[in-house]
């Protein structure tokens, strides 16, 4: 069956394909390394935040980075210069 059969059925759009994330780190006290879906973005924007917080209080060379949501890419970060 052709994906355009099945998108046209379910009406799923351009910007719904854009806006799926997956990652393996979502969960902090899971062991488990499967990929599964981030449905809440902002709970996964403290998760990063925390493992940078943890990574800096380790390191001897901090990193301060900056958290966002990018349609082009999903998420992303980048470095601030404060």
């Amino acid at each position: 069956m052709s994906l355009n059969i099945v998108f046209a059925r379910c009406q799923v759009t351009e910007d719904d394909c854009r806006s799926l994330l997956y990652c393996d780190f979502s969960d902090p006290k899971s062991d488990s390394a499967n990929y599964i879906e981030v449905r809440d973005v902002e709970q996964l924007r403290h998760i990063v935040e925390g493992y940078l917080e943890e990574y800096n209080n380790l390191t001897k060379k901090p990193m301060n980075l900056v958290m966002f949501r990018s349609g082009a890419s999903g998420f992303g970060c980048r470095v601030s210069k404060e």
